[in-house]
């Protein structure tokens, strides 16, 4: 007869075992359906861009070329392979699905035309592209045209916006919890709820600037709050804007 505390110890043994089982399936399952669908996605997005972008380049004879005919005529030695593995690499790891692979297929064919090394600002946009999922892009695409066309034509003297070397100010910000209140300039804001989840996203890369002055008025306890952004910035919402607008006429 087999002793208790013996028959509870492989009983025990046999439900982990038996949960074992089930969460090898489970991640099995999790690689085929999901993971492996998504990287398989994410990269047919990005190297149908990385074909539109390199035939663009190339003469009219190259329209009908295939990837990798296309890929033989630009890579020309490791450096680009390298950046090739350093984008894709990218790319399984965004968070977007389908603008963010595009992007960096763009900012990559970008670099073999100039015949250049990514520099500072490409590897912040790369970061960018890698960072943002697709709904951050629709949203920084609508913030950053809306409040460009708003701070090139200022609805009176007092909106405009203050100039900045090196940056593009965008917007005055306040809380949306004190916003047509007199307190505006006590609360602090939150680039999440009161700009986007894209922006401090962006801010942690250096592409979104966050910045206070004093008030207008001459109240010395309150300040203005403006988001700014630099050139990088400029350059991702003109290739993401692009792609898109591709991926919609696309659907």
């Amino acid at each position: 007869m087999v002793e208790p505390i013996t028959a509870l110890t492989v009983g025990y043994y046999v439900a982990e075992k038996a949960g074992d089982k089930l969460v090898d399936s489970g991640v099995e399952w999790l690689e085929k359906n999901v993971i492996s669908r998504w990287n398989k996605h994410r990269g047919r997005q990005f190297f149908s861009q990385l074909v539109d972008e390199l035939r663009k380049q190339e003469d009219v004879r190259y329209e009908s070329a295939t990837l990798n005919e296309l890929l033989a005529k630009v890579i020309k030695g490791d450096k680009e392979t390298s950046e090739l593995f350093d984008a894709y690499r990218r790319v399984a790891l965004c968070a977007s699905k389908d603008i963010g692979p595009m992007v960096i297929a763009v900012f990559v064919a970008a670099l073999w035309k100039k015949n250049i090394e990514a520099g500072d600002e490409e590897e912040q946009l790369f970061m960018a592209a890698e960072a943002l999922n697709d709904r951050d892009f629709v949203d920084f695409i609508r913030w950053f045209t809306e409040k460009s066309e708003a701070a090139n034509t200022p609805k009176h003297e007092n909106l405009k916006l203050p100039d900045v070397p090196g940056l593009r100010v965008l917007e005055l910000v306040t809380a949306k919890a004190t916003r047509n209140t007199f307190h505006n300039g006590e609360t602090p804001i939150n680039l999440f709820t009161d700009v986007g989840a894209f922006a401090p996203k962006l801010q942690n890369l250096g592409v979104l600037v966050h910045f206070t002055r004093p008030a207008r008025g001459g109240d010395p306890h309150r300040v203005d709050h403006f988001v700014g952004v630099t050139n990088a910035a400029v350059r991702l919402h003109v290739v993401a804007s692009r792609v898109a607008a591709v991926k919609r006429a696309a659907t």
